[in-house]
């Protein structure tokens, strides 16, 4: 492994305070899970609820992290769930099934592994010949269960919006977007209609209609800052349906990007149009990038300006990759797969990485990965040379601002797991166990884990 040094804690704090254009207005993760039905856990920081304080935190270690083996905390049993997912987010465990009818959502304390509520038992929705696509958005303020039915092209999406102190249904609501059209905001659900035209902005907490938009919807999302490549995630890096900021864009599907405020569903002024044809944005730091098939293109939200970043031979995905960098992945008409760094039009380096698909960041760094689980896993630093390597079937999550956790499977339902420590990425072994993918997860100092029917909950350091 090579022992090139990534950003520092120190470095990677320093997002918050450097090259902002707007004030920060929440940090957000986000995660994705697949079972029958994909799962999307995320987090944001909204305004705090007088009357019921948000659940305790397990704050990022800020500094490198002395790895020791793994030591167990606690456990919680999962009475028979058939195919629990789980996700932290905010100081708690989060276990969710949907492999049977309706959905289970469970939560645990951090702080001594114990069950935070009751479990939250939804019932099924739609008929046995529908197909059901599922979402879950987990926030401080509201866990929120979205099932969407597709009978004969029509969809129903249903929302369940759960306490997260209690565990208690606060609302419910049905509509005709998707579930992959819905964004969260800071105290804000927002969805996008595409058949209908219509965005439409839900309190998080009430479940009353805030505000209503009659307008052509191809895409809603919002923009993502340096402080949220600090925090941890699980997996997919970026929030693709969480939000930190208030600002909220909603593409017409031509060529019109309109920016909203998300709270009040009131237009700023700012409208772009021209926009190329595209195959998708990312909006970041004040600019929103916009990926087409051959070309990389970036609007400055500030002054209008749309400039031509890249031209390749195939632009497949992109990624924050530090302060002021966006990452690609370049596929060549010969079928090499390039990972290319550019700042301002410029190209700073450029990775071969075969098979490369994916792309997200690890605080300063960049996490590449393929499409098949034998691909592994590349993490590389701000100047594209390589810090970790792994094995085929494996994953590399970031617990906080810089230190990793390698989790690497040897078969289906056994993991070794390594810590990767910021600044020097050395491994350091914490010992193995017996659980699934998607059934174990990471933050700052804390592991959760499925292992023999029950959540355990285990600490990193000694």
């Amino acid at each position: 492994m090579s022992q090139a040094r990534m950003g520092s804690a120190a470095d990677v704090a320093e997002l918050g305070r450097r090259r902002r254009r707007t004030r920060v207005a929440a940090t957000v993760t986000a995660a994705g899970l697949v079972v029958i039905a994909v799962i999307v856990l995320t987090t944001a920081v909204l305004g705090r609820n007088r009357t019921m304080p948000p659940p305790p935190t397990i704050n990022p270690t800020g500094s490198p992290m002395v790895f020791s083996p793994l030591r167990r905390v606690g456990s919680m049993p999962l009475n028979g769930l058939a195919y629990p997912e789980v996700a932290i987010q905010n100081g708690r465990a989060y276990v969710i099934d949907t492999a049977g009818p309706g959905v289970r959502v469970l939560a645990m304390n951090l702080a001594d592994g114990s069950q935070a509520w009751p479990r939250v038992d939804l019932p099924p929705v739609g008929s046995a010949d529908s197909v059901l696509v599922g979402r879950v958005l987990v926030t401080p303020q509201v866990v929120m269960v979205l099932t969407g039915t597709t009978t004969r092209g029509v969809t129903t999406t249903t929302a369940y919006a759960i306490d997260p102190a209690t565990g208690q249904k606060r609302w419910s609501r049905t509509s005709s977007a998707e579930p992959d059209d819905v964004q969260i905001f800071p105290g804000v659900a927002v969805f996008a209609d595409r058949a209908a035209g219509t965005v439409i902005g839900v309190d998080l907490r009430s479940g009353d209609t805030r505000w209503q938009v009659a307008t052509p919807v191809n895409r809603v999302f919002g923009m993502t800052v340096p402080a949220d490549l600090a925090r941890s995630d699980l997996d997919t890096g970026t929030p693709t349906m969480s939000n930190s900021e208030g600002r909220l864009y909603v593409s017409d599907g031509k060529e019109t990007i309109t920016e909203y405020a998300a709270s009040t569903g009131n237009p700023t002024g700012r409208a772009w149009h021209g926009i190329p044809p595209n195959d998708g944005f990312l909006a970041y730091n004040g600019d929103i990038f916009i990926r087409s098939a051959r070309e990389l293109y970036r609007l400055h939200v500030a002054d209008g300006k749309l400039t031509k970043e890249y031209a390749g031979g195939g632009v497949t995905a992109m990624s924050p990759c530090g302060l002021a960098d966006i990452c690609l992945i370049d596929v060549a008409e010969s079928g090499g797969h390039n990972v290319v760094a550019v700042h301002d039009g410029q190209v700073k380096w450029t990775v071969s990485v075969p098979r490369a698909t994916r792309l997200a960041p690890v605080g300063l760094a960049l996490r590449v990965a393929g499409n098949a689980a034998n691909d592994g896993v590349v993490v590389l630093d701000t100047g594209g040379r390589e810090v970790v390597r792994t094995k085929e079937d494996s994953r590399v999550l970031r617990l906080d601002a810089g230190n990793l956790l390698v989790c690497e499977w040897t078969n289906e339902r056994s993991v070794q797991l390594s810590g990767a420590p910021a600044g020097a990425p050395q491994l350091e072994s914490l010992g193995g166990l017996d659980t699934a993918q998607g059934q174990l997860a990471a933050e700052g100092t804390a592991l959760v884990a499925v292992v023999d029917g029950d959540l355990v909950l285990y600490s990193m350091t000694s």
